[in-house]
């Protein structure tokens, strides 16, 4: 799912919007989930984005940014019961959430490399 966002053709921003929408479906309940990526100074949402009092994030910086382009991977719970003290997020989840942000790191890393070979 999320390679083929990457493959199509389409602008960068719009693969970015694309990923915020469909980040959700990696949750046990993403009908109750929304998403955020953060990359510098742009912020791509899922539609109806809302924070939620449970969150899990990831972080990567692309080899050829700065610390003040890090990316960030963020998704939320909105309006989640949870009961007998489960966890809102599974170890697989989080893990999941950190391969799609160093995948993210690469598919920018090479962006950046064809911008740098075009100009």
């Amino acid at each position: 799912m999320f390679y083929e966002i990457l493959a199509e053709d389409m602008s960068f921003d719009q693969k970015m919007e694309e990923i915020a929408k469909v980040l959700p479906q990696i949750l046990r309940y993403p009908e109750k989930a929304s998403a955020r990526i953060l990359f510098g100074p742009y912020s791509y949402k899922s539609p109806v984005f809302k924070q939620g009092k449970y969150q899990i994030s990831s972080s990567n910086i692309p080899k050829n940014e700065e610390k003040s382009h890090a990316l960030w991977l963020e998704l939320f719970y909105k309006d989640l019961s949870l009961k007998n003290n489960y966890e809102p997020f599974t170890s697989d989840e989080k893990q999941k959430l950190d391969f799609i942000a160093k995948i993210l790191s690469v598919f920018i890393d090479k962006e950046i490399e064809a911008k740098k070979v075009r100009y």
